[in-house]
């Protein structure tokens, strides 16, 4: 069972929190990005997100890091942007 700490999460919570941040920056999001996608995603806050969000968004940011990375395969790890 997870712990609870004074903030109302989860520590499970806590941790799915960072894997979804470290996903957001493979693709260069920034704390505002995750934020504003969370909010987009879910309908609710970054801070409002519960497991269910969280693994939503990590599911989601796990789809675009793959198309990102076949993409790259792809072009030969070149970049299409100047």
């Amino acid at each position: 069972m997870s712990e609870t700490p004074s903030n109302g999460t989860t520590t499970g919570d806590s941790d799915l929190r960072e894997r979804v941040v470290e996903a957001a920056r493979r693709l260069g999001w920034g704390r505002g990005s995750i934020s504003r996608f969370a909010s987009a995603l879910t309908g609710k806050s970054w801070e409002e997100c519960g497991e269910e969000e969280l693994r939503e968004m990590l599911d989601e940011y796990e789809v675009l890091i793959a198309v990102v990375e076949a993409k790259r395969a792809r072009s030969g790890g070149r970049s299409s942007c100047s």
